[in-house]
């Protein structure tokens, strides 16, 4: 589980934006400092495949396609967190070269650290704020979980075939192309 720094007080967002914090590998989670792991080799391989297919299946789409450093605020709970990926479609969320309301939908690639985090707390923060699709996507076990929170919805994507995204209809990935290299 990613490491939960120990202070005395929440620690408000906007005391986080202008911390050293911001600039290392941490998110703030409802005012919790969560200092988190470097990523595996197999971790970004699967994150930049991803990367890679979203963002060749929605060329040219009104959405845009963002990689993990891409920080993601929500002021009402004191909560930042960097997604591996995430998609906008609605660009009035990008306010001042900043995420300031949920992209449509995230992805997140487990790493061991970090399953516990990305399942609960991180997931929880989603989809209360709005998070419309949710896909944790485990490298390990070559699976995606692809959560819509609009129609409550979950599908477990194993082995061979594609992942088909409910909320954006150009996003059907071969497990195989999310996999590659891995």
């Amino acid at each position: 589980m990613p490491l939960l720094v120990d202070r005395e007080e929440p620690m408000p967002l906007e005391e986080f934006v202008h911390s050293r914090y911001i600039d290392e590998n941490y998110e703030l989670c409802g005012g919790e400092l969560v200092a988190m792991s470097p990523a595996r080799v197999s971790h970004e391989m699967v994150v930049m495949n991803i990367l890679y297919l979203f963002r060749s299946k929605l060329f040219g789409s009104p959405c845009s396609v963002f990689p993990s450093n891409l920080g993601i605020y929500f002021e009402e709970d004191d909560s930042f967190v960097m997604a591996d990926a995430s998609i906008i479609c609605d660009k009035s969320k990008i306010v001042d070269e900043k995420c300031v309301r949920p992209p449509e939908l995230v992805v997140e690639v487990l790493s061991p650290p970090t399953a516990k985090y990305c399942f609960g707390r991180k997931r929880d923060l989603y989809k209360r704020f709005g998070v419309q699709e949710y896909w944790i996507v485990d490298a390990d076990k070559k699976e995606v979980l692809v959560e819509n929170f609009v129609q409550d919805q979950k599908i477990l994507y194993r082995t061979k075939g594609f992942v088909k995204s409910e909320l954006i209809s150009e996003l059907v990935l071969s497990l195989d192309d999310i996999f590659e290299g891995v």
